[in-house]
């Protein structure tokens, strides 16, 4: 029946045949969006896999756990203060409240310029070494004390890793005994997930892909095999409308001409361009190619020039020793041939 309803496309006017296109153009995009969601949904199906479970490493769990760092930082802290008081009451000497806080200070400075700057251990070292100079040539804190409260932090630094490692240890076998025991059931839990997720896919794509021969056959319904199948594209029909709209066209024979008439001239702009860019590259390589002639000439002269002025002075050098020779050994005739050879050289130049 929907055969019947509408005329040939070549018998109808512009009006009857821009709303055409124009109902053709939102079927063909309605059907390219389902095809693009369909493509979507086939490569979240490929790369759609079932996740399994897996237990961080050690190294892992320190860095992450914030708990065990709070508990180390405590401890150097704890361990600090009870080694000065241990040192009071064993010596019987107590360091400076001041001077102990201003070294604990400038330890804490140069290690997070250390970790955060990513310095090397010898800059960090070395700024440290820098730090108790300054500090102790002003009188801030002693050299002493800055050392002493130094040794405490390690000593401290070391006992509080100990105590953390075996937290960690611990800490670590208890979370491991519990990955063990819930492993297989969450492995299951994931699997089952991955199957009513592939499931609810591949259902969406079959749904789709319903839609979309749907689609295709209203589409095939409407054009009747009247049109060309490589003027069945969103890009073409939105030409076609406008070139209707603008008055351009009247008919499907003239929207067909001028659309082959622009592809030509655009294939021609196209070739025009390309010639004229092998042409620019060929002048460029000609430049380029007597630039280098150009060089290589300029060098050539370069040489010659200094061959010429190395000749010149071995001559030179000939004629003075000739003069020489003549002046310290020659007859007064030998003299005055060279004296008349020179005259006529002057003359001649």
């Amino acid at each position: 029946m929907a055969k019947k309803k509408r005329k040939d496309l070549t018998d109808m006017n512009r009006k009857e045949l821009t709303s055409f296109f124009e109902e053709l153009y939102e079927k063909l995009k309605l059907r390219n969006n389902t095809l693009r969601q369909i493509n979507s949904l086939e490569n979240d199906l490929a790369q759609l896999k079932p996740k399994k479970e897996k237990f961080h490493s050690i190294v892992d769990f320190i860095n992450n756990n914030l708990i065990l760092k709070i508990i180390f930082i405590g401890l150097a802290i704890t361990f600090t203060i009870l080694l000065e008081v241990f040192l009071e009451f064993l010596f019987g000497t107590k360091l400076p409240v001041m001077s102990f806080l201003l070294s604990i200070g400038v330890c804490g400075v140069v290690y997070f310029i250390y970790y955060k700057r990513q310095w090397s251990k010898t800059g960090a070292i070395f700024l440290l070494i820098i730090s108790a100079t300054i500090l102790h040539i002003f009188k801030v804190v002693d050299i002493n004390d800055f050392f002493s409260t130094i040794v405490m932090l390690l000593l401290s630094i070391l006992l509080s890793l100990v105590i953390c490692l075996l937290i960690c240890a611990i800490w670590f076998g208890i979370n491991f005994s519990k990955f063990l025991s819930t492993k297989n059931q969450k492995n299951q839990e994931n699997l089952n997930w991955y199957e009513e997720k592939k499931a609810s896919i591949i259902d969406l794509i079959s749904s789709l892909e319903e839609e979309l021969a749907q689609m295709q056959k209203e589409i095939d319904l409407l054009t009747n095999g009247e049109l060309y199948n490589g003027y069945l594209s969103e890009y073409v029909l939105d030409l076609f409308i406008k070139y209707l709209k603008s008055g351009r066209c009247d008919s499907l024979k003239e929207c067909t001409n001028l659309l082959e008439e622009e592809m030509r001239q655009e294939e021609r702009d196209r070739y025009m361009r390309e010639a004229r860019e092998r042409e620019l590259e060929m002048q460029q390589k000609e430049l380029s190619i007597k630039e280098q002639m150009k060089e290589e000439q300029n060098q050539l002269f370069k040489d010659i020039r200094d061959e010429m002025g190395k000749v010149r002075e071995n001559s030179e050098f000939q004629k003075e020793f000739t003069k020489n020779k003549v002046y310290k050994y020659g007859t007064n005739s030998d003299l005055r041939a060279m004296q008349d050879a020179e005259r006529k050289a002057q003359r001649n130049r």
